[in-house]
């Protein structure tokens, strides 16, 4: 199967006659398991020690629960995260009900970089603090669309959206280039539930 091509967030209001219907439910989290968590834990941390601590990675750090602002920037500075292109914020988790025929629904997940280009606004990125303007960021993006906009295409949802900005809390963080041996110490930290590992690699660059 050809990989589908890339799509470009829209920057602005692009009003569109399609009007999506389904609304996902509310984002609510169930009460905390802890045997499950700590289990989930103790799995990611043994797939990790048998592994080179030198590797990079690119992995999702699930919360034990969702962060507000200002929690995250307690986690980053009590972990020296200074954010940056390599660390995202997972503001929705992925929707999907198996049992219905309702869309899926794609996480919402907003990096620095995200709307760039498309800004006119000078965003100062501060370091552990960048959670902050991250957020504000990602209100004023949502804030140029409309509830006619067509993000289906984008696996995306209007109400989706609005309600993660409501919100406003972070679900986990999405990292590129991460060594394996920075993201072993976070699981030591009762905020991190786990770590999912999507790919690892040798850093060539400091071979030879």
């Amino acid at each position: 199967m050809p990989p589908r091509p890339a799509r470009r967030l829209p920057a602005g209001r692009t009003c569109s006659p399609a009007r999506q219907q389904f609304r996902p439910p509310r984002h609510t989290e169930p009460p905390p398991d802890l045997r499950a968590d700590a289990e989930s834990t103790e799995r990611a941390r043994k797939t990790i020690d048998g592994l080179p601590q030198t590797l990079d990675a690119v992995a999702v750090v699930q919360f034990s629960r969702s962060m507000t602002t200002e929690r995250l920037v307690t986690f980053n500075r009590r972990h020296k995260i200074c954010g940056g292109a390599d660390v995202s914020y997972i503001y929705s988790p992925y929707y999907y009900d198996d049992s219905s025929s309702d869309p899926r629904v794609n996480a919402v997940v907003w990096n620095r970089d995200t709307t760039q280009q498309d800004s006119w606004t000078d965003v100062a990125y501060q370091c552990e603090t960048e959670p902050e303007a991250a957020l504000a960021e990602f209100r004023r993006w949502v804030g140029l669309l409309d509830d006619g906009e067509d993000l289906g295409v984008f696996e995306l949802n209007y109400e989706w959206l609005t309600e993660a900005v409501g919100e406003g809390v972070v679900h986990g963080l999405v990292v590129d280039r991460w060594k394996l041996a920075d993201l072993r110490k976070l699981l030591d930290d009762p905020e991190v539930r786990t770590v999912h590992l999507a790919d690892v690699a040798f850093d060539l660059g400091q071979i030879g």
